[in-house]
C-alpha cells in the first residue's frame, strides 16, 4: 500500500504499555522510522496530554500526527506525504510491538477503504465500507447561520483538518479558536461548547436508569456523546450504529478528534456497527438505555427515523425498566418538530418527559426521555464528573408556559403520515 497526496492513518492495538508510557520511546522510534523512508526530517514535537501523548514530525515532503494512549495501548498515526510512499505500514510500528494494525485511506473527496493487515491482501484491497450503501442527501443543508459562519471562516485565520466527503454527506472539520464540524454545510460541534449538549443528552437518562449494563447509541459517530457514557463504571457495554465510516475514521484517528471524544471509540466497551438504524434495530438484542442522536428529520429519509413504528421497534429492544432519550430539536425556534417527536412517542405507547438546555452554538436544544413507565424524582444530582450540568437536573424539565404551550399542536409522525420533515421545512425556513 502506497500513500501519495492522501492519508493513510494506521491504527494499532495491544502495544505494550510501558514503550507507550515513555514519551522519548515513541518518538525517537518514529522519527527513527521517518527517515528510514529516506525522509528529511525537518520539524518534531511531542507532548504529554492528560489521556495520552500527542505529536508531530514533519519532513521536506511529509507529515504525521500521532495520538498514543498507554492505557489502551493504542496508536494512532495520520501520514500524509507528497512524494514518500509507505510500502509497509505494519513495519512502520515494528518497534512499538503492536498486536494489530489497521490501515485508513482517507483521500480527500472519495471513499475511505480500512482492512487488518492480517487480513489476505486481495480481501484488504477489496474492501470498501460505502460499497452498496444507500446515499443520502449531499446538498447543503446549513442555516443561514451556519452558512454565514462559513463564509466567515474564509476570510479569516483557520486550519482545515479534513475536507472530504462520504457516500453520505459531505465533511468538514476546521480549527479556529474551537474545532468545529460541518456535516452537509450544517454546523454539528464547536469543541467550545459541545459538553452543554452531549452532557445534557446523556446524563438525565443515566441518572434516571435502573441498570446501565447495556446501552445503545444511534448516530454519535463523533463519540461525544459515548464519551459521556463511559464515565460510568457499571457501564458493560455500548454498542454505537452510524452509517457513515468516514466519520468513523475520523473520530477514531484524527488526533484532534480523539484528544475531545478521549479515545472513547477504542475503549474495550465500545462496539461500533457501521450500519442504518433502522436495519441494525430489525436484530438488535435488548438494552437498558437506547439513545437517539441521529441528525434532524430535514428530508423523508432522516423523518422515517422519527415514526411510530420505529418508536414501537425501539421499545420491543428495551429490558424492563429501560428508558429511551432522543435529541429533538429546539423547542423555542421548532416547537412543532420538537413536541411533534414527542407526540410520536406517546402515540408508540410510551411515556415521556421533555427537558431543554441552552447551547451557545444552537440556542435552546431539546431532548425526550420514553418509557412504558417513567416516574421522576423529586431530586436528580449528577453522579459523575460534568463541566456544564445543574446540581438538580429535575431544573431541565422546566418550560416557561408560551413554549410548552405549542405541545396542543403537536402533530404524530408514521410512516403512512410522514409529517416532520415538512414541519421542518415549514419551521426552519428557506435557510435550509
Amino acid at each position: 500500500m502506497i500513500t501519495l497526496e492522501k492519508h493513510l492513518i494506521i491504527e494499532a492495538f495491544g502495544c505494550p504499555s510501558g514503550k507507550l508510557n515513555q514519551l522519548e520511546t515513541v518518538k525517537t522510534a518514529l522519527t527513527q522510522e521517518v527517515s528510514l523512508l529516506g525522509e528529511k526530517v525537518l520539524y518534531t514535537h511531542f507532548r504529554r496530554q492528560p489521556y495520552g501523548i500527542m505529536g508531530t514530525i514533519i519532513g521536506a515532503f511529509s507529515c504525521m500526527s500521532v495520538f498514543v494512549s498507554a492505557k489502551q495501548q493504542y496508536i494512532t498515526l495520520d501520514f500524509l506525504s507528497s512524494k514518500i510512499g509507505l510500502k509497509h505500514p505494519e513495519r512502520f510500528l515494528e518497534e512499538l510491538s503492536p498486536v494489530q494494525i489497521f490501515v485508513y485511506d482517507l483521500t480527500r473527496g472519495q471513499s475511505h477503504h480500512h482492512a487488518a493487515l492480517d487480513e489476505e491482501p486481495d480481501r484488504a484491497s477489496r474492501i470498501d465500507e460505502n460499497e452498496g450503501q444507500p446515499s443520502r442527501h449531499k446538498e447543503g443543508r446549513g442555516t443561514g447561520k451556519d452558512l454565514a459562519e462559513l463564509m466567515d471562516l474564509s476570510s479569516k485565520e483557520h486550519r482545515v483538518v479534513f475536507d472530504g466527503s462520504s457516500a453520505f454527506q459531505d465533511i468538514f472539520l476546521c480549527e479556529v479558536t474551537d474545532l468545529r464540524m460541518y456535516l452537509n454545510q450544517q454546523l454539528q460541534f464547536s469543541s467550545v461548547d459541545e459538553r452543554v449538549y452531549h452532557e445534557a443528552l446523556v446524563h438525565p437518562v443515566l441518572e434516571l436508569a435502573s441498570s446501565r449494563d447495556r446501552v445503545l447509541i444511534l448516530g454519535g459517530g463523533d463519540g461525544l456523546a459515548l464519551r459521556e457514557v463511559l464515565k460510568y463504571p457499571d457501564v458493560g457495554r455500548v454498542d454505537l450504529v452510524d452509517i457513515d465510516p468516514v466519520v468513523i475514521g475520523l473520530a477514531r484517528t484524527l488526533p484532534e478528534f480523539v484528544c475531545l471524544n478521549q479515545g472513547a471509540l477504542t475503549d474495550r466497551r465500545t462496539h461500533v456497527h457501521l450500519e442504518d438504524a433502522e436495519d441494525f434495530i430489525t436484530k438488535a438484542g435488548r438494552y437498558n438505555i437506547i439513545m437517539i442522536d441521529l441528525p434532524d428529520p430535514a428530508d423523508e429519509v432522516i423523518a422515517r427515523l422519527y415514526t411510530r413504528e420505529f418508536y414501537q421497534q425501539l421499545a420491543q429492544r428495551l429490558l424492563p425498566g429501560g428508558l429511551i432519550v432522543c435529541q429533538a430539536q429546539s423547542p423555542e425556534e421548532a416547537p412543532l418538530v420538537y413536541w411533534s417527536i414527542a407526540r410520536t412517542f406517546e402515540s408508540a405507547g410510551l411515556a415521556t418527559r421533555s427537558y431543554h438546555v441552552r447551547v451557545p452554538s444552537f440556542g435552546d436544544w431539546g431532548f425526550h426521555l420514553a418509557a412504558a413507565v417513567l416516574e421522576m424524582p423529586a431530586v436528580l444530582t449528577p453522579s459523575v464528573e460534568n463541566r456544564t450540568l445543574p446540581e438538580d437536573l429535575t431544573s431541565l424539565f422546566q418550560y416557561e408556559a408560551e413554549v410548552a404551550s405549542k405541545r396542543l399542536q403537536a402533530k404524530v409522525n408514521s410512516l403512512d403520515c410522514l409529517t416532520l420533515h415538512r414541519l421542518f421545512a415549514e419551521e426552519v425556513g428557506p435557510d435550509w
